[in-house]
């Protein structure tokens, strides 16, 4: 009698078994050999080989691509087909540990021969991501230190929010100024339109720079704080604006204030003139040596290449590192999220809270950070710096010998002035 799917499963060696002989079977193998007998009994495959093959080829296509995006991500060239891979680094790497585990389960022979060398190549891959990632999980150590003293003279909120410039519904972000009452607003993608609907914020904000656009490059300033000093630069392209003033807090004291919103990789287009942008702005504020922010949509994250020369330059820090990704686009697709808005800051600030605000019908969410002034930590601030970024520092370029992300009709990066 032949027996049903159900009632067998073939053995290590091929032999059939059936009732009590299957359970004595399962006692005779070792743990390697009760898997490779678990995946011979789920037999939905193998009841049509071409589906298998077909699965397995798409398995196997997935991972070699997924592999590959981990290991561009090294390098140190800004073209637009590599540096794309930067964005999705976490959750490429969740999926290629899901495809993996995948095939070594369906696929057969998957420990022989090239699907072996796959595997381990792709856990390299994976190995190689998380060197890039760790830092920013919550059991690394903080490069940012909290608050010693309780003096609201010393602090300052910050909103920073990319409210895209097809958005339709400004009163999710008017009820969100409304809520937090942030001492700074940034807004990224403004249009005439926007700069229309946020002008009642001149009655609580009685210092602005507005500077409405129609290419999603405008950009709209309000502050309650005193803007000592401002000016609107095209850095690196036209119609890329970039706002850099001095405030004044309350107790008196003169802090630097950059807000920049360059372009993000498009299809046939290097990475130029973001790169260098992010990069210039860094010298600037580590040659300035003063209390200083940097707000804005980077269109980057924080563990590029550009990004990583940034921080080393200006010896700014990171309010990410050892608490979280806050990934704040796509907002309208959970699984594949990415940090692309930043708020970084010297070491004269210690940070108060930082949040990642809900959703105001962009394709962004906003980021609030609330900071305190005491400049007498920062040795202290930059000291956890260091220990937190010691790695990247070694990636530096040798700035000597070869512009940074050089770029035709662009200066070399230390002929660059202010």
């Amino acid at each position: 009698m032949q027996l049903s799917h159900s009632d067998y499963f073939r053995g290590a060696k091929g032999k059939i078994f059936s009732g009590q002989e299957k359970q004595e079977a399962f006692l005779e193998i070792n743990p390697i050999q009760a898997l490779l007998v678990f995946k011979k009994s789920f037999r939905f495959f193998n009841y049509n080989y071409l589906a298998m093959e077909i699965v397995s080829t798409v398995l196997t296509g997935l991972i070699i691509f997924f592999s590959a995006g981990a290991f561009l991500s090294y390098i140190n060239k800004p073209y637009w087909f590599v540096r794309v891979f930067d964005f999705p680094l976490l959750s490429n790497s969740i999926l290629l540990l899901l495809l993996s585990a995948s095939y070594i389960f369906l696929a057969e022979n998957a420990f022989q021969g090239w699907r072996l060398a796959m595997i381990i190549g792709a856990m390299i891959a994976l190995i190689a991501a998380a060197f890039k990632l760790y830092r920013y999980f919550p059991f690394v150590a903080k490069s940012t230190l909290p608050p010693l003293k309780n003096d609201p003279k010393r602090e300052l909120s910050i909103l920073n929010a990319n409210v895209r410039q097809k958005n339709r519904k400004p009163e999710r972000l008017q009820s969100l100024i409304e809520e937090i009452q942030p001492d700074i607003i940034i807004m990224h993608e403004t249009n005439h339109r926007w700069n229309e609907q946020m002008a009642y914020l001149k009655a609580d904000y009685p210092y602005h720079i507005l500077v409405p656009q129609e290419n999603t490059y405008g950009m709209l300033l309000y502050a309650r704080l005193r803007i000592e000093e401002k000016e609107v630069a095209n850095l690196c392209d036209e119609g890329v604006p970039s706002i850099h003033i001095q405030l004044q807090l309350r107790n008196g004291e003169n802090v630097n204030l950059h807000a920049i919103h360059p372009k993000p990789p498009e299809i046939g287009s290097h990475t130029h003139d973001r790169d260098t942008e992010i990069v210039y702005v860094g010298k600037l504020i580590g040659e300035n040596d003063a209390p200083s922010i940097m707000a804005g949509d980077l269109n980057d994250v924080p563990w590029s290449k550009a990004l990583i020369l940034f921080r080393n330059l200006s010896n700014m820090l990171d309010p990410r590192r050892g608490r979280g990704f806050y990934n704040t686009f796509n907002a309208k697709f959970p699984l594949f999220r990415y940090p692309l808005d930043f708020i970084n800051f010297t070491g004269h600030f210690r940070l108060v809270e930082m949040r990642r605000e809900r959703h105001i019908h962009s394709d962004h969410f906003p980021l609030y950070v609330r900071l305190s002034y005491e400049p007498d930590s920062y040795y202290e601030n930059l000291y956890n710096l260091v220990e937190a970024e010691r790695q990247d520092a070694r990636e530096i370029i040798d700035q000597k010998t070869r512009s940074v992300f050089p770029k035709p009709g662009l200066p070399h990066i230390d002929e660059m002035e202010r």
